[in-house]
């Protein structure tokens, strides 16, 4: 996936474009959903 600021990282399959999710600062890996 590419992020709004430009970083690249790997999401599972099932996270769709425009899905909020929240990132890792430490590597920049995927968390999890962002809860809106």
């Amino acid at each position: 996936a590419v992020l709004s600021n430009g970083l690249r990282t790997a999401v599972p399959p099932h996270i769709t474009v425009g899905t909020r999710i929240v990132v890792l600062t430490e590597d920049g890996s995927y968390s999890e959903r962002a809860k809106d």
